[in-house]
């Protein structure tokens, strides 16, 4: 069952996990027992419901425990095929796994990072991870704040990840032997199929996907729930997949192409100016992404870029 795996001897004593960060364990302790006090709300996200999604930034020294913890613990996971937020694999490659389907699904999980408890936290280091007790308390401090998993915590994508650890690999399997396509991107998960399904065959599917929700006390967002067949527009993470290759749909580029008009106009009006570097600079990056899926395309507007670039 391809599920993920930490084969490193787990960590038994906080001296030693104070070790492994490089830590003078007093200090550790410290920071962790007072953990709270080192984050900021760094933005506030306004999402389509009207909700907001927040985000939080760590301060010295927190922020460099928790990347330690993610570089020492965390990136020595094993995460399987289904699981693309880790290393090397992202958003893109999970779109790449659904090749051309018949029919696709999309879920999303509501509020996702706030709904993860520091309990269930507490429960991946010390079930899954194997640590003890005291070592999986100090590590739920530095990686939890006022009780949840704070988004923008270096160590919050991978602890996402491991939330359903011991249970969505048997799903998965099951999913597979039907011949459907299971990935989750963090809060995002996608099935897809290549051959024609019934909605009396995905009724249960999508009922066992919230019952996984359910048993880690985490909601499904059922406005988001999307199906869609072939000869319709087919997306997963904002990625036309029609094709067999992922791709960005056309309305997108075309806001990529107006953005750089919009910088060719601006930039003979207030070209020192820092709301027009600001503007560039976000354009570059869209041309920057356009060029993964469509280089053709985004090396005309690089150019067209460099000819109003802000000195």
């Amino acid at each position: 069952m391809d599920k993920p795996q930490y084969k490193k001897k787990p960590i038994g004593y906080v001296d030693s996990l104070a070790k492994a960060l490089s830590a003078e364990r007093d200090h550790l302790i410290r920071v962790a027992n007072d953990a709270d006090s080192f984050y900021r709300l760094h933005k506030r996200i306004e999402k389509p419901d009207g909700t907001f999604r927040e985000i939080y930034d760590a301060r010295y020294p927190l922020k460099l425990f928790q990347r330690r913890i993610n570089r020492k613990l965390i990136s020595r996971v094993d995460f399987p095929q289904y699981l693309h937020a880790v290393k090397h694999r992202s958003h893109i490659t999970a779109a790449s796994k659904h090749n051309i389907p018949l029919l696709l699904l999309n879920l999303d999980i509501s509020n996702f990072f706030p709904s993860i408890s520091s309990e269930l936290v507490f429960d991946i280091w010390r079930l899954f991870f194997r640590f003890p007790k005291h070592v999986s308390q100090m590590l739920t401090k530095l990686t939890t704040y006022n009780g949840f998993l704070p988004q923008g915590a270096p160590t919050s994508p991978g602890l996402a990840n491991l939330a359903f650890w011991d249970i969505e690999s048997k799903l998965v399997e099951g999913m597979n032997a039907k011949g459907f396509v299971y990935t989750r991107f963090v809060d995002d998960v996608t099935i897809s199929s290549e051959r024609k399904v019934q909605m009396d065959e995905l009724a249960p599917i999508i009922a066992s996907i919230f019952g996984m929700f359910r048993n880690r006390g985490v909601k499904a967002n059922r406005n988001k729930i999307h199906i869609s067949t072939s000869g319709h527009e087919m997306l997963v993470h904002n990625l036309n997949i029609n094709s067999g290759v992922p791709t960005i749909p056309k309305r997108e580029r075309g806001r990529i192409r107006a953005a750089v008009k919009d910088c060719e106009i601006t930039y003979t009006e207030i070209i020192q100016t820092e709301v027009y570097k600001k503007l560039w600079h976000s354009t570059l990056g869209r041309v920057n992404y356009l060029n993964h899926f469509h280089p053709t395309e985004a090396q005309k507007y690089h150019q067209r870029l460099q000819a109003v670039r802000p000195s």
